[in-house]
């Protein structure tokens, strides 16, 4: 068996037997080559696409490769197999190391560098023991009557052969003083690399757990003293008080956890003998409710917040046990204000009639594109038909800048809409968009893309998304989408809650881009839904909130049928009183009168009763039949 004991470099493709047995990546001074298996054991070194980072241009004299001769190498390749503590001949032969031999049809010597001769060392070392791993004729009988890989073989092959700083002992260096590590690579006495701790920026522990954190450097070695040493900083990052030294768990030579107090500006190192560290580093555990950090300048306090009782709660944070009191930094810092009722706004967005390129609605007018058209649907209800072609909706909505940009949306807001789906099909399509998913703008979109809905709602510094997939077409479904930022974002089907998650991804976007409302497509206008909506409507603030203010959400449902009831004056003239439960908002009650199946009477008014007198409804008879309906 012929194995090469050193590693050259060409700039050919040079042919070298390797003692590998199936792949193999091999680092050198200049990068990575990987070996190739081949069937005559004869391997292919081709370059790949990685440059080691310490990489220097090196020239290389011609004239002196001849130094290298075939001899030297030979015996150089030898004798390190001999003196080595973890002689892997034993496990391939019990013949002399002499059966070893440097590859001599390979006649140009480009390196013109003897150090790599111990990496092909490490290479046969390693063949040795995915030999007697396999090659069950090698097994042996061993203590007990089990069957397995020879363990005087096995116990005297260590890592790098100890870096001959130590003593193979049944496959385990044994290090020498003041040498630690797996292979006693690691001086324990020397400073430690501290490349980054955790993700290299301040820590919001209202997203993660930070107070343990991932330190990533080099040389760390699992020996008793593994330590870590901290120091708390002040907001402008200067040291104030003493390190402190506490266990360092070893997850490897190139990670180690550090456990924090809590919430704090530190200074952070780590020794492998419990007094020499690493540099420092800054590491910053931080509630982004209540400062702003970073990692050059360190913290300072927000000034657009409320303190409530020691706690930090962002503008429209409400108090969580009573959700009518909310934090509105313009009216208290200090303390919770009362919402009411008539602090939230709202886009009634139900349609009327359409009035040449304008939908009507009881909000405001939209734009409409595409000559669209209203019709009552199965549901006794007005709808709008999109056709998945050339029709939409559009509005500026210039005057309310939450409707475009979340961050004005300080109580939240919540979107509600009955919608039936005509066609899905593989394209992307836009329900309703005001760039929310747009990467250079802020707003919120709910749209169709990998059989999937997706909603999301982006501020210039966050961004939220909630998935569904359960869609079918032809069904009406009653959506409401909540968003805030204390509460995220919550997806409700016909009232039912479907999905929430408070998790978020940030972002930058200092300057967004100003964006148009769109409904059934968005800003490029490229594509149209095929959908049929009834009704949209818009409320500024969280459904959390609407709920404890007894808002009405969507169409107002009665939760009672109306009665009808009559009396008569002193002049015998008869009076109908449509009578029902009022709803706890301020909406208009729209009431009709039926004589016989014939509707005689449509009154409006904002409470109950509705009163239909004699006159309105027309001529009565003997045996007539009146009734009222109420839509609200």
């Amino acid at each position: 068996m012929r194995l090469a004991a050193m590693i050259l470099n060409t700039a050919q493709t040079p042919l070298i037997v390797l003692p590998l047995c199936v792949n193999a990546c091999v680092r050198n001074s200049y990068g990575l080559r990987f070996a190739v298996y081949e069937e005559t054991e004869v391997l292919k070194f081709r370059d790949v696409e990685m440059i080691h980072i310490n990489h220097l241009t090196r020239t290389v004299d011609l004239r002196t490769f001849p130094i290298l001769v075939e001899s030297r190498l030979k015996n150089l390749t030898q004798k390190l197999i001999r003196e080595a503590q973890s002689p892997p001949t034993r496990c391939v032969s019990t013949q002399p190391p002499e059966v070893f031999e440097y590859d001599p049809t390979y006649k140009q010597k480009l390196t013109d560098d003897i150090t790599w001769t111990n990496e092909g060392l490490d290479n046969l070392q390693e063949q040795c023991l995915v030999i007697i791993e396999v090659d069950v004729t090698l097994w042996v009988t061993i203590e007990g009557g089990a069957v397995a890989s020879p363990p005087e073989i096995t116990g005297a092959i260590c890592p790098n052969n100890c870096h001959n700083n130590g003593t193979c002992v049944e496959g385990v260096c044994v290090c020498d003083h003041p040498w630690i590590g797996d292979d006693c690579s690691v001086n324990m006495n020397d400073a430690l690399d501290l490349d980054i701790i955790g993700s290299g920026v301040p820590c919001d522990l209202n997203r993660y757990a930070c107070n343990s954190v991932n330190l990533y450097g080099d040389n760390f070695a699992e020996v008793e003293n593994l330590t870590c040493h901290y120091r708390n900083l002040a907001p402008n990052l200067t040291v104030i008080a003493e390190a402190v030294t506490s266990p360092a768990e070893y997850l490897n030579t190139e990670t180690v956890v550090c456990t924090l107090p809590g919430e704090g500006l530190y200074q952070v190192a780590v020794s492998n003998n419990g007094q020499t560290t690493s540099p420092y580093q800054v590491y910053i555990i931080y509630n982004s409710y209540c400062h702003h950090c970073t990692q050059t300048e360190g913290c300072r306090t927000r000034m657009d917040i409320c303190v409530i009782e020691g706690v930090c709660y962002e503008n429209g944070f409400v108090n969580p046990q009573q959700k009518n009191q909310a934090c509105r930094p313009e009216y208290s810092t200090d303390s919770w204000t009362t919402l009411r009722v008539d602090v939230i706004y709202e886009y009634r967005l139900f349609f009327l009639r359409i009035d040449g390129n304008f939908l009507v609605t009881e909000a405001e007018n939209l734009n409409q594109f595409g000559n669209m058209q209203l019709r009552t649907n199965r549901n006794k209800k007005k709808s709008l038909t999109f056709n998945g072609v050339d029709q939409f909706l559009a509005a500026a909505h210039q005057g309310d800048q939450c409707l475009s940009d979340p961050d004005f949306c300080y109580l939240g807001v919540t979107f509600s809409f009955t919608v039936r789906f005509i066609h899905l099909g593989d394209d992307e399509l836009y329900v309703y968009s005001s760039c929310g998913s747009n990467p250079n703008s802020v707003g919120f979109d709910l749209r169709y893309v990998n059989k999937q809905f997706i909603f999301t709602a982006s501020t210039r510094s966050r961004e939220w998304s909630v998935e569904f997939s359960d869609v079918k077409t032809d069904v009406f479904y009653a959506y409401q989408f909540s968003w805030s930022v204390q509460y995220g974002l919550v997806f409700y089907v016909d009232g039912l809650e479907v999905a929430r998650t408070t998790k978020y991804t940030t972002r930058d976007v200092s300057v967004p881009t100003k964006c148009h409302i769109f409904i059934g497509t968005d800003q490029t206008r490229k594509k149209s839904a095929a959908m049929e909506l009834e009704y949209l409507h818009i409320l500024r603030a969280s459904k959390d909130i609407l709920l404890q203010l007894g808002y009405m959400i969507g169409f107002p449902e009665l939760t009672t049928n109306p009665s009808l009831r009559v009396v008569t004056d002193s002049s015998e003239q008869a009076h109908f009183l449509c009578e029902f439960s009022q709803l706890a908002a301020d909406v208009d009650y729209i009431v009709e009168f039926y004589v016989d199946g014939r509707m005689a009477a449509n009154l409006t008014n904002t409470s109950s009763p509705v009163i239909a007198h004699e006159v309105d409804v027309g001529d009565l008879h003997y045996g007539s039949s009146v009734y009222c309906e109420v839509i609200d």
